[in-house]
């Protein structure tokens, strides 16, 4: 879903050019770690937003191969491609559904996508992150699309799911 999702921003990342920027990985990992559910990141066009997140990828897979940290799951989404009349969480649900097969019973919930992913969740530490990159660059209405992240961060009652917004 990720590399779909990101598809246009993905070929210029190079991590063996990329600087990584070392006290902006420092606040995400106590975001990581902490009880906050969103974080945001700002900054001017081109200073890295984009590469700072792609880089997770490179930085969380490191952690999960020296088993220093938990699972964590990056889903990643253009902010300049989502529709602010579709919640997030019915899109991520569609994103996933459409790609794993799981049970009825989570369908016709609530909650549907995150009682899934609740009970894959093994460990207290475990974590599902999504990532909404460049929503001030929605054509359609950046503002509703910082609503629909909104919505999802009011409701979040899970302690795995964390939030990332780029602007």
């Amino acid at each position: 879903v990720t590399k779909r999702n990101m598809a246009g921003a993905m070929p210029k990342y190079d991590r063996r050019v990329y600087l990584q920027r070392d006290e902006t990985v420092a606040a995400f990992r106590d975001f990581l770690n902490g009880s906050s559910v969103c974080f945001v990141l700002t900054g001017k066009s081109g200073v890295g937003k984009t590469n700072f997140v792609l880089s997770l990828i490179d930085e969380l897979a490191a952690d999960a191969s020296s088993n220093h940290k938990a699972e964590v799951c990056l889903l990643m989404y253009n902010g300049a491609n989502l529709d602010p009349g579709v919640s997030l969480s019915e899109r991520i649900g569609r994103d996933i559904s459409a790609r794993v097969k799981w049970m009825t019973h989570y369908e016709q919930s609530d909650s549907g996508i995150w009682s899934y992913v609740d009970d894959l969740a093994r460990a207290p530490s475990d974590r599902f992150v999504v990532i909404v990159d460049a929503i001030n660059e929605n054509r359609l209405d950046p503002r509703g699309v910082m609503i629909r992240i909104d919505e999802l961060v009011k409701q979040c009652r899970w302690p795995w799911l964390k939030v990332v917004v780029t602007s």
